[in-house]
């Protein structure tokens, strides 16, 4: 099935597993969830914007700065929302995700902006 070879079907998976799993209290609490959802609409986003595959799909999402973006943000909120201590807080968390959020958005209407140019 095509679906399962999706990147924006994975990418809004893991936005249902996470409001599933602060909607039982096993984890997120609301300020990460939020930023978490911010990170990967906006990786669906960008996705939708510029797919941006020439080749092998697996071999381009691990070259591609939006997933970069898209994986650190929710690594680094996945550690805060667990207990690992990081030198940020929750407030900058959210601000962070923001921040993440305008690059993944803005890096795929720079590649899409890019291929329309050259052709």
């Amino acid at each position: 099935m095509n679906i399962f070879k999706s990147r924006k079907f994975w990418a809004a998976i893991v936005g249902v597993i996470a409001v599933i799993a602060e909607a039982y209290g096993n984890g997120l609490d609301q300020e990460a969830l939020i930023g978490l959802i911010m990170i990967v609409v906006s990786y669906i986003t960008a996705i939708a914007i510029n797919p941006d595959v020439a080749g092998d799909k697996i071999i381009d999402t691990f070259k591609s700065r939006r997933f970069w973006g898209a994986l650190i943000g929710i690594f680094v909120i996945l550690l805060k929302s667990f207990g690992i201590e990081l030198p940020i807080s929750q407030d900058n968390l959210v601000e962070l995700s923001m921040l993440l959020s305008a690059f993944i958005v803005s890096t795929g209407l720079e590649q899409w902006r890019m291929k329309t140019i050259t052709k």
